[in-house]
């Protein structure tokens, strides 16, 4: 039997899962609305490699594995892999 994330979390999973989108896109400095200053590029790259609470808590909410989502981001793969849940 599948573990079915409860309908009430679904929106609450998607917006964690932007969070992550964006920090990854941060990290790359890819224009979402504007291009980004440096310092937001490497905030995000600090937060994306670093090792806190806060990161794992994230990934927690969002249903991404933390590691997973590291090698992503120094093995190129596309971020759809991990930002995915099981309805």
């Amino acid at each position: 039997m599948t573990d079915r994330l409860h309908p009430d979390l679904i929106p609450m999973r998607k917006l964690w899962c932007s969070v992550i989108a964006q920090a990854c896109m941060d990290s790359r400095n890819q224009v979402s609305e504007s291009i980004l200053p440096q310092c937001d590029k490497d905030r995000a790259i600090t937060w994306l490699r670093g090792n806190t609470r806060d990161f794992y808590h994230v990934c927690d909410l969002a249903g991404i594995n933390p590691e997973k989502l590291r090698r992503f981001k120094t093995g190129g793969k596309p971020i759809s892999n991990y930002l995915t849940y099981d309805l």
